[in-house]
Order: structure tokens, then sequence, then C-alpha cells
């Protein structure tokens, strides 16, 4: 074994508290990758390809619930609310289906 890559995201950097990969939020099919993000409310699928005599990872793909939101409210201040779902708590993928 060794390691291939570091899986992260674009957006943000990721800390313990996000929980990115957490638990049952990892799942293994062939070259793909599905990690969930419990409070990012956010799955991320990832596909490893061979490109220039190596094996290498794609970006993450994000998903998010429909149910994603948050409100900004702003008078001289700003304050984000985000509708918890625990969106991307438990992943699971086999073939071309997956489970969040």
């Amino acid at each position: 074994w060794h390691q291939e890559s570091i899986l992260g995201v674009q957006e943000t950097t990721l800390t313990a508290e996000l929980q990115f990969g957490a638990l049952n939020s990892v799942s293994l099919s062939g070259d793909l990758a599905i990690v969930g993000c419990r409070y990012m409310e956010a799955v991320y699928i990832y596909r490893r390809i061979f490109a220039d005599g190596y094996f290498q990872w794609t970006d993450g793909f994000k998903l998010q619930s429909s149910d994603f939101d948050f409100d900004v409210y702003d008078f001289n201040f700003s304050v984000e609310h985000v509708h918890k779902q625990s969106f991307g708590t438990s992943v699971a993928v086999q073939k071309r289906t997956l489970l969040v």
C-alpha cells in the first residue's frame, strides 16, 4: 500500500468539526470514492483515473440536499443560519448506485 492522494474540498479548509469522512461517511466502489461531510451538508464524489503513467484522483464533485439552505440577515451585521438535515452522515455506493 502507498498513498496516492489526499482527498479534500476546494471551497474551505477542512477541520475535524466538519466531520469530512467521519464514521460511516466513506464508501468505495471500483474507482469511485464517496465521502460525506455531515456539517457541510454535502457528499463529494471522487474518481480515480489513469493519466500520465500513474493513477490520480479527480477533484470532488459536490452534492447537496435540495433542502439545504441558509438565511443571511444584514443590518450592519451578517448572521447565517444553516438548516441542518444531516445530509452526508452516512453513504454507500455500489457500481452506479449511491445512497445518502
